[in-house]
């Protein structure tokens, strides 16, 4: 085969991209990078594939290439599109390549014809999937394997695609070829078991799962699916007998449980994704799972296919399509009554799960499955913090404790009166004290004793958790025997487990008496065993947690318990483990405030060095993050600054790969070194640099990052608008045009905190910003939380400076070419329409305020609209009117002698961020101007501007209940 320069060229060019040399490599793709938008790129690199005499990784390498420029370039939309005439030889021969003898160049071709078949099967590409079927058909089992593996990426792309035309071609395509699937799946009675044999069943399996479940509406419908779909059973089980007898070899051995795991890998996701279609195979999958592994276990079964049966069983159980649907009949597509099938799959599941069968199931999981194995045993000896982890999320899936532990649950919620006795009576068989040196013993009270904690929630009725503990689990606490480790780790976990449920006062301590020392290293008497510590330090999290809190209460444990925590933090060496332990430290210090100092200073110098030491462990990393949050806010007046700048410094800095974990963090830790600041340090004012390149980065932090921007400026208003206040409304004016609805309100937010907290710097500073404001308010195309905030921005100048009002409506005026006065009576119209949907009672005296501000501008505008401007008023002064224990009235938002307002009797303390909020009011018109005598001044002026005469007659186009109620506030 021989190739012209060009060609030639660009296979030099391959074979540089597989150079060991990472400078050739990089060269030799900046070279292919321009040359796959050429004309016969791609005809060029199929020839270099099929040309056997070529080193194979050139060959892959060029398959790879192939494949991931179809998606770039095989769209007929697409920039630089392959042409229609080149695809049409290109389709051609790929199909040539079945003959392929290196398996990693044939996988790479395989998925690159479905790629073109998600593409252009079947409109562009009719022959595809019949030429596919012939050569499954070919004498030569090489090209039927490479056939059969082709066709399987091929129905894998299609069945991925979902819109409703794709579906309905998929579905047509799934009819017609399913018959001949099935049968390459059978083993006909003359065949060999061989690898060959097997490798083609398990690519047909695999074919025939993806068409039973995407290639079918009702899967039920088709005779084929269903057959097939039955004789899984009986195929599994005479491929467990092939393990049995016939399996000598390790490659044929795992081979076939592959193909038993893809079988029963049909059952669970054709119960995923028709529930109603499976309805037929509930009974025959219960007993063939009752069967295998309850009552007839057999040596041959492997893990694996223990927990996808036990996964069955409880999908079966937990199937939400399996309730009974009460009061309401939906009918579905196919025309079946789903209550009528729900009512049958209730059916089916109560006749088969009889008392007998649940105490058989039950007894089986606690006495079998619940038991730790010797592989456990001997990871808790080798890899104590391995073990120590819980397992948590979708373990379940993959680990057969969880998976056995998920499915006991799912029958008790599911036959609670009939296994809740049965859990019972296995307490009492196991309440005696075991003798320390019989394991078997040991082990099956473990086993008793996860089965009460995996239930805590729906036994505390039936268990007096306090007489037990007093009487059984507290004394086997005390036991140091080694076999006792297992017993002691148990009920260390039961306890935490208990306390999530709510244990008795009186009993609260007593667990705390009995639980702290298992933290203890031993020195003395001997080491505790680390599994049992770190169970120990996870229980101790729901103990504190149970005590809601009284301080007092946890007072003579919390020095043992912090400084027990802090050791077993620095001995053990997971990440995993070292997050564990110091999410419990956090969350205490969390719980306990202040009372924690004494006891603190160890963490706080050690939580330097273990951050230098999870540089390459984000994960962890976050948790020292989250610690230092809770520290902050527990010990105010420490010194931790030299530690947290940088902390926060590294969290925030975009050019670091790792913000991608610890921004989020970063952000809350930086908002509570602020919060918690007594003063804005050279130190902390450096990072606000920071603040720019994050939001030209992301605005998934929006929120957090204004939160951060205004604690700056309450921290110290006058330094920080003074040096940022110009970059700060750029940066407000830029996200403006980003963002919509909440976010924008947290931004109008930032300028509304400036303009309370210095108004003569920041009104100066933000008049692109108020243009912008009145420009939007104008538009009217806002929801009404966000025109909210544009009027209290708006009305905050009005009522610093009527001036700088002005100036702002001269200039959005000309921007519209339009007259001020006209500018002016649209925003009155917009105003005079917002502001009754606005409830908030500062809002709404500030709104009051800046119209009362208006009626002594002089202004043909504001008169003509003075019916709806003094209707808007009074109707707050209605709301912020309050009446005292006196009766007399008085402005529930006056701010009184002491400097509170009315309204915060009642209300908390609430944050440093929110009291120094709430120091601002001491300035604020709103809590400083008594609205009832601002508007009866303003009237007054008005009156003397324009007459009484001209008065009386605005006060005439008042209605009559208005009126009334203004006479009710002020003399007219």
């Amino acid at each position: 085969m021989e190739f012209t320069r060009i060609e030639s060229e660009l296979l030099d060019t391959m074979v540089l991209a597989t150079s060991s040399d990472a400078t050739l490599v990089k060269s030799a793709e900046v070279k292919l990078l321009q040359w796959e938008k050429q004309p016969g790129y791609y005809s060029t690199l199929l020839k270099i594939v099929c040309n056997h005499s070529i080193d194979a990784t050139v060959r892959w390498f060029a398959a790879c290439q192939f494949k991931n420029g179809v998606d770039k370039y095989w769209r007929k939309t697409a920039d630089n599109a392959v042409d229609e005439m080149e695809k049409v030889s290109l389709r051609s021969g790929v199909m040539s390549t079945f003959g392929e003898p290196v398996n990693v160049v044939a996988s790479q071709l395989s998925i690159l014809i479905a790629r073109i078949a998600r593409y252009d099967c079947p409109r562009e590409w009719p022959e595809l999937i019949p030429n596919l079927l012939e050569i499954i058909n070919h004498d030569n089992l090489l090209v039927q394997y490479r056939g059969l593996s082709t066709l399987n990426q091929v129905i894998k792309a299609l069945a991925s695609k979902r819109l409703p035309g794709d579906k309905r071609l998929f579905q047509s395509i799934a009819a017609d070829i399913f018959p001949f699937l099935l049968n390459c799946s059978n083993v006909q009675n003359n065949d060999v078991l061989c690898h060959e044999t097997l490798a083609k069943v398990l690519l047909s399996v695999k074919i025939l799962r993806n068409l039973t479940v995407h290639g079918f509406k009702k899967p039920s419908d088709s005779q084929d699916v269903m057959f097939f779909v039955n004789s899984l059973y009986g195929r599994i089980k005479d491929l467990f007998v092939f393990r049995k007898y016939g399996g000598k070899h390790e490659e044929l051995t795992t081979l076939s449980e592959k193909v038993i795991s893809h079988m029963t890998t049909v059952l669970l996701v054709l119960l995923e994704n028709h529930p109603y279609s499976f309805v037929s195979f509930i009974q025959p999958s219960l007993t063939f799972i009752f069967n295998i592994i309850f009552l007839e276990p057999s040596d041959v079964l492997f893990e694996r296919f223990h927990i996808q049966c036990l996964n069955l069983m409880k999908a079966i159980v937990l199937c939400r399509e399996y309730k009974r649907i009460k009061f309401v009949e939906i009918i579905c597509t196919e025309g079946t009554n789903e209550n009528d099938v729900s009512q049958e799959a209730g059916r089916i599941k109560n006749e088969f799960f009889t008392p007998e069968v649940l105490e058989k199931i039950c007894m089986n999981l606690v006495t079998k499955y619940f038991l730790l194995k010797k592989e456990n045993l001997q990871e808790w000896e080798s890899e104590p913090e391995t073990f120590a982890v819980e397992d948590v999320g979708e373990s379940w899936k993959y680990l057969i404790h969880p998976c056995a532990h998920s499915l006991f649950v799912a029958l008790l919620h599911e036959y609670r009166d009939i296994v809740t006795p049965l859990v019972l009576k296995l307490l009492q068989e196991n309440e005696q004290m075991v003798d320390p040196h019989d394991l078997n013993g040991i082990l099956r009270k473990d086993a008793v004793y996860c089965a009460i904690g995996l239930c805590t929630f729906d036994l505390y009725d039936e268990i007096d958790f306090d007489q037990w503990f007093a009487t059984s689990l507290k004394h086997e606490l005390s036991i140091k025997e080694p076999n006792y480790r297992i017993i002691r780790r148990r009920v260390a976990w039961l306890i935490g487990k208990w306390a999530d449920v709510k244990p008795g006062n009186d009993l609260k301590l007593a667990i705390c008496d009995a639980v702290v020392p298992l933290l203890h290293r031993g020195v003395f008497s001997g080491n505790e065993d680390m599994v049992v510590r770190m169970t120990a330090a996870i229980a101790m999290k729901s103990i504190v947690d149970s005590l809601e809190f009284n301080t007092e209460q946890f007072s003579n444990f919390l020095g043992p318990t912090f400084s027990m925590l802090f050791t077993l933090l620095q001995e053990v060496e997971e990440c995993s483990s070292k997050m564990q332990v110091l999410s419990v430290l956090s969350f205490m210090v969390e719980r306990v405030g202040e009372d924690i100092k004494p006891y603190s200073q160890s963490l706080i110098q050690y939580l330097p060095l273990l951050w230098e030491e999870s540089a390459d462990h984000n994960l962890l990393r976050c948790h020292i993050v989250s610690t230092l949050v809770q520290f902050v806010r527990a010990l105010v007046s420490e010194n931790l600054t030299s530690f947290l700048y940088p902390v926060i410094e590294c969290c925030t800095d975009m050019s670091n790969d790792a913000y991608v974990y610890l921004l989020e963090d970063g952000l809350q830790l930086w908002f509570t070194v602020i919060e918690y600041s007594a003063a804005l340090t050279p130190e902390l004012f450096s990072l606000y640099r920071n603040m720019t390149k994050i939001l030209d980065n992301t605005l998934e932090h929006l929120g957090q990052c204004c939160n951060i921007i205004q604690a700056y400026i309450l921290l110290d208003p006058d330094k920080f608008l003074t040096e940022c206040g110009n970059s700060l409304m750029t940066l407000c004016s830029n996200l403006l045009t980003d963002v919509n609805g909440k976010d924008i309100v947290k931004i109008m937010q930032v300028i509304e905190t400036a303009i309370k907290a210095n108004p003569q710097i920041a009104v100066n500073i933000s008049l692109p910003m108020l243009v912008y404001t009145i420009q939007s308010i104008c538009e009217e195309e806002s929801w009404t939380m966000v025109m909210s905030m544009y009027f209290t921005v708006i009305c905050r100048v009005l009522l610093y400076s009527k001036d700088v009002f002005s100036q702002v409506l001269e200039k959005a005026a000309s921007l519209k070419s339009r007259m001020a006065e006209s500018l002016l009576e649209q925003i009155l119209i917009v105003w005079n329409k917002v502001m009754p949907l606005v409830t908030q009672l500062e809002k709404r005296k500030l709104f009051a305020l800046a119209l009362s501000s208006l009626l002594t501008v002089q202004s043909s505008v504001v008169l003509s609209q003075f019916s709806a401007i003094v209707r808007n008023i009074v109707e707050a002064l209605n709301d912020v009117m309050g009446m005292d224990n006196l009766s007399a009235e008085l402005n529930s938002l006056m701010l009184a002698e002491d400097g509170y307002t009315v309204e915060d009797e009642d209300a908390d303390e609430g944050s440093k961020i929110e009291r120094r909020k709430k120091e601002l009011n001491e300035y604020d018109p709103v809590y400083k101007i008594e609205l009832k005598a601002y508007l009866q001044s303003q009237l007054d002026g008005l009156k003397d501007q324009i007459g009484q005469n001209n008065f009386e007659s605005l006060l005439q186009t008042l209605d009559d209940e208005i009126l009334e109620q203004c006479r009710m506030y002020i003399s007219l």
